[in-house]
């Protein structure tokens, strides 16, 4: 990405008296405006509420597609069908204790339980996703990179994985070795029962996606603040030392 040349680019810059202990200052690109942080949008503190929002203006709009080889056609899913099953999501993460209790406090955020995503991208990774900034879980795209996987789960409080089934073999070896402490796997294709009986017994507990999006109760929305941590990243390190960043 430009070599020794980007280097020498300015690619953000610090924003005045917003540093904190332990925090760097927040960052912007030179090119934004000076107010970078808007409260709301829409009224909107989140994704969330902005979805659903979105979700009763256009109700039958489609919202996303799929389609299971280059020449089949698209097959939608409207902005209403998709936040209902997001909101189904959500409520399932609350009713089984994976959404931290009190939400948001101050003091649990120190260590506040990572949702990692090692997958390629899908639906229900988007989906998820978006149900996790309404329960109060941080997120962390891992891709298929078992080694960045490894990584975090070394660095970090991850404690939920959501991946295929095609992976969790891999993830049970890293757990067998002490090197990541998994509580839950959130399994989106079908597992057989060697690998479920397998995670059982070293102490992680399977979920499977289509539980979460058959929950019978509704989640509420909840507004959050601009300072309240929603997803996990790390640079690559490029023009520099790799860092984590919190957004």
């Amino acid at each position: 990405m430009g070599g020794n040349k980007s280097k020498n680019v300015v690619y953000t810059i610090g924003v005045p008296n917003t540093e904190e202990i332990g925090l760097s200052a927040i960052l912007r690109s030179p090119e934004a405006q000076q107010q970078i942080i808007a409260p709301t949008v829409w009224g909107c503190s989140s994704y969330y509420s902005l979805f659903e929002k979105l979700s009763l203006k256009y109700p039958n709009k489609p919202f996303i597609g799929t389609r299971w080889t280059e020449n089949s056609d698209y097959q939608w899913l409207t902005y209403r069908k998709s936040f209902k099953m997001i909101n189904k999501i959500s409520a399932f993460l609350k009713k089984y204790k994976l959404s931290p209790d009190p939400f948001f406090e101050k003091e649990y955020q120190k260590s506040l339980p990572l949702l990692g995503f090692l997958s390629y991208n899908r639906i229900e990774w988007l989906f998820l996703e978006i149900a996790c900034m309404n329960s109060g879980i941080v997120t962390i795209g891992l891709y298929e990179n078992l080694d960045n996987f490894a990584l975090y789960g070394a660095l970090t409080n991850l404690k939920y994985l959501f991946c295929p089934a095609d992976k969790i073999s891999s993830v049970i070896q890293l757990q067998k070795k002490g090197i990541i402490g998994l509580e839950y796997i959130i399994a989106v294709d079908v597992v057989s029962n060697e690998i479920a009986q397998e995670c059982m017994e070293i102490g992680i507990k399977m979920i499977h996606f289509e539980e979460m999006i058959h929950e019978e109760t509704l989640a509420e929305t909840i507004a959050v603040d601009h300072n309240d941590p929603c997803f996990l990243s790390l640079t690559s390190g490029t023009t520099n030392n790799p860092k984590f960043c919190i957004c």
